[in-house]
Parts: C-alpha cells; sequence; structure tokens
C-alpha cells in the first residue's frame, strides 16, 4: 500500500488530521514501498514486523484517542494489506531456533550480553541502535545474542537531543542462513562510509559513488 493510498483513502476526515503525524507516517510508507518492491523482485511472501517502542506510540496515541483508528501502527501502514505479519511489542517471534524482537526489553553497556542471560535463547533484536554480539556455551550448546544496529542518520544534526554526546551506534545489514533441522548462521555486514561487502559484492551507498 503506498503513501498515495495513505494520503487519499486512509486519513480520517478533515477535522481529525494531525498534519505533522501524516508527513511522518507518508514518509515511512515510502520506506516500506521500496522494501516491498524488493521482496516482490524475489517472490518473497513470508513477511513479519515486530513491533517496537516507537510504533507503540502511535497505539498508544489511538488508545486515548479512539476516535482516530487509522492512526494505529498497523492500520496507518497498511501491514496486513502489505501481506506482514505483525508481532506484537515484546513478544518474541522464533524462527528455527533463533528469536527475534526490537530489543527493548534489556539494557545496559553489555545489552547483548544481558539479553542472552535473561532469555537463555539465541536472539536477534535492534532497538540500542549499535552493533553487539554475546554468546556463552550452555549445557545443551552454544547460544548468542546479537544486537544489530540501526540504519538511521548518525549526524549531531539527526540527533540534537544527544546534544552532541558521543554514541557508539553503528550501520549494518543482517542476514540469516538456515540449515534444514532449524541451526543458523547469523552473518552482520557493518556498513562503512556508506559502503557495504555483501556475497562478495561491494555495495555503494552513497549518491555519488567514489
Amino acid at each position: 500500500m503506498s503513501h498515495w493510498q495513505w494520503k487519499k483513502k486512509k486519513r480520517p476526515p478533515v477535522e481529525y488530521q494531525l498534519p505533522a503525524v501524516d508527513i511522518e507516517i507518508a514518509e515511512v510508507n515510502d520506506q516500506l514501498d521500496r522494501i516491498d518492491e524488493a521482496l516482490d523482485k524475489v517472490k518473497c511472501k513470508d513477511k513479519h514486523i515486530t513491533v517496537g517502542n516507537h510504533d507503540e506510540w502511535l497505539n498508544s496515541f489511538v488508545i486515548e484517542n479512539p476516535y482516530l483508528p487509522d492512526y494505529k501502527f498497523e492500520s496507518a501502514l497498511s501491514l496486513k494489506e502489505r501481506g506482514y505479519v505483525v508481532h506484537p511489542i515484546g513478544r518474541y517471534y522464533k524462527r528455527g531456533h533463533l528469536h527475534f524482537y526490537h530489543g527493548h526489553h534489556f539494557g545496559g553497556i553489555n545489552h547483548a550480553r544481558t539479553h542472552l542471560l535473561a532469555t537463555g535463547a539465541n536472539l536477534i533484536y535492534g532497538h540500542w541502535h549499535d552493533i553487539m554480539v554475546y554468546s556463552i556455551k550452555h549445557v545443551d550448546g552454544r547460544k548468542a545474542a546479537w544486537s544489530i544496529g540501526c540504519l538511521k542518520d548518525l549526524s549531531d544534526e539527526a540527533n540534537e537531543w544527544k546534544q552532541r554526546r558521543k554514541h557508539n551506534w553503528g550501520h549494518s545489514v543482517t542476514y540469516v542462513d538456515y540449515f534444514s533441522n532449524g541451526d543458523f548462521s547469523v552473518h552482520i555486514s557493518e556498513i562503512i562510509s556508506g559502503r557495504l561487502t555483501l556475497f562478495n559484492e561491494v555495495i555503494n551507498g552513497n549518491k555519488k559513488a567514489q
């Protein structure tokens, strides 16, 4: 579902519209359009979204303002129409022997270690924006937790709320290879200065290739 459809069909009556929120929803829909286009090219039909804290803000807003149901996260992005399975905030989605969720349950300096010790399960998550891996050998085998970074603008100008405090956030793309028995291999490809290597190919995401 494109951002045009949000503008023309999904928005509530004029007296209940929220222009600033509408702009952000339209931008997110644009990015989802790009993702869906790529997934369609590879004929991907099994699509999942794990709801995060920013997504849940929309749902909390609608709870307080029930006359604006179209602003729910799932509705605003037309996730069912797009073909996504939506996993509510905080719920772990298990695929094979690996779990996925947004990443906000546990924090701290060594949040990957904290996640692994608290859950006792193989886990991939985001939320903290940095790249971190921690593994441990249990009696039933090795387990690990992966924090897979982010794709947001990391500049001081785009994060004024941090008041120029430095951070350890990082850009990356992560994919998982699965074996037929549910075993898996996690691959984090870090993006450096807008470039990364993926499947032995250098991909340059800069507007002007260097």
